[in-house]
């Protein structure tokens, strides 16, 4: 399982990564939604999960998540991070291209059910 993780706060970045790289079979980390955008451009199709920080400069996590749509397989499972879910849900609409929104402090076992999860079909979960 190969997986994506972009954050601009370098500390939630490794966190996040030391959690899950013993997990998984390959971990890339961003803390630039462009470079990671562009990563994605290149390897989209290998990705099979996206975690996105929604408030970082240049582009939200939606927005990314939104512009890589195109380059990612159908069944990609994408997950938004925030400490500010109920605040994103508020102010977005409710067709997010989505599958998971992660609250920030992480609950652990959330993250590694997450880890469980490519190629199924998933709803909105909020912890």
């Amino acid at each position: 399982m190969k997986v994506v993780i972009v954050d601009n706060e370098p500390t939630i970045l490794r966190s996040l990564e030391i959690l899950i790289q013993s997990k998984v079979d390959g971990v890339n980390c961003f803390t630039n939604p462009n470079s990671a955008l562009q990563f994605l451009k290149d390897h989209g199709h290998t990705v099979d999960i996206l975690f996105a920080d929604y408030f970082m400069p240049d582009m939200n996590g939606l927005e990314l998540i939104t512009r890589s749509l195109p380059f990612l397989k159908p069944k990609t499972v994408k997950v938004i991070m925030s400490g500010h879910i109920d605040l994103i849900l508020h102010i977005s609409d409710k067709n997010l291209p989505v599958d998971h929104l992660l609250s920030k402090p992480f609950d652990l076992d959330h993250v590694f059910s997450l880890l469980r999860l490519p190629n199924q079909i998933h709803t909105y979960e909020q912890q």
